[in-house]
């Protein structure tokens, strides 16, 4: 999905469980409301990530590595996947990126600033999950 389309999906299913959670009158099911809030600040997490990888240009070992991270995002993480392995590799990156020397170049200091947002906002994104899951299975 491209990111407008997931925005107008979550909207639409915030939407649905207001509504929804307005018309209960005893029940209280809140799974969906703090699902679709998670799905939201993911959704604004992805949009930071999309504009480092639209400003960000050349090549970083560390990027290669957040590719990385991010096909074994994709292929890995669902609802009950814990994201302890990806938020463990995602930590090292920053690690490293932050023990480097800085770049002599104004256009290396902007990757490198603009891959370590990126790796910021990767990490939120996999906790955001986690908090979530934790959440989920506390209720169960």
């Amino acid at each position: 999905l491209q990111l407008a389309q997931a925005k107008e999906a979550i909207d639409h299913g915030r939407r649905w469980t207001f509504q929804h959670y307005d018309n209960q009158i005893l029940a209280e099911n809140d799974y969906y409301r703090a699902y679709f809030e998670m799905r939201n600040h993911q959704y604004e997490l992805l949009r930071t990530m999309q504009t480092c990888l639209d400003e960000g240009n050349g090549q970083l070992e560390e990027r290669e590595a957040l590719h990385d991270i991010i096909a074994a995002t994709a292929k890995l993480l669902g609802e009950e996947t814990p994201s302890a392995t990806l938020m463990t590799a995602v930590k090292k990156i920053k690690r490293n990126l932050l023990q480097n020397p800085l770049a002599s170049s104004n256009d290396g200091l902007v990757m490198r600033n603009e891959t370590l947002l990126f790796a910021r906002s990767l990490g939120e994104l996999l906790n955001t999950k986690r908090q979530f899951a934790l959440v989920v299975n506390a209720q169960k």
